[in-house]
């Protein structure tokens, strides 16, 4: 078995999800290696598994985990990909977790101050 990097994992696993192409079983096993190994990943890096599992409409158990894992660095987040990740755990019905309450109260402060062009975007 040939293992690569979590960060070349995390970019096919993105690659894959932008087109939205590939044998559901693969991209579940690309998924678990992140997941499983979600403490080696810097907290930027949460945000491209979210918008991943998001495209690929991947309702994950462990899902809740990466929020835990993002739940100090939201406000770290550019303003852009904090939007996308909110509208990512939207999409994946993450927002009843507990770990969703850091995002909310992020959100709830960066609402005033927010780029209109973010704001458009913010669907959730």
């Amino acid at each position: 078995v040939v293992r690569c990097s979590l960060q070349s994992t995390l970019r096919f696993l993105q690659a894959m999800a932008s087109v939205q192409a590939g044998p559901h079983s693969a991209v579940l096993v690309l998924v678990n290696r992140v997941l499983e190994n979600l403490r080696d990943l810097k907290p930027h890096q949460g945000f491209y598994i979210l918008q991943a599992m998001s495209r690929l409409r991947l309702k994950h158990p462990k899902a809740g985990r990466v929020m835990q894992h993002l739940s100090l660095a939201w406000r770290s987040l550019a303003e852009k990909n904090f939007v996308k990740s909110a509208n990512a755990v939207a999409k994946l019905d993450l927002s009843k977790e507990l770990w969703a309450k850091p995002l909310k109260m992020t959100l709830a402060t960066w609402l005033a101050a927010m780029a209109p062009k973010n704001l458009m975007r913010l669907k959730a």
